[in-house]
């Protein structure tokens, strides 16, 4: 059961960093490209 949910937490925090840089990568990309 605590390693199902360290799993679960490990997953969703790697999820979240991965989209957490899209979104800056994104962010860069799209202002770059304004300016």
């Amino acid at each position: 059961m605590i390693q199902n949910n360290i799993y679960f937490f490990w997953l969703l925090s790697c999820l979240g960093s991965f989209f957490l840089m899209f979104c800056i990568l994104n962010n860069i990309s799209h202002t770059g490209f304004h300016t």
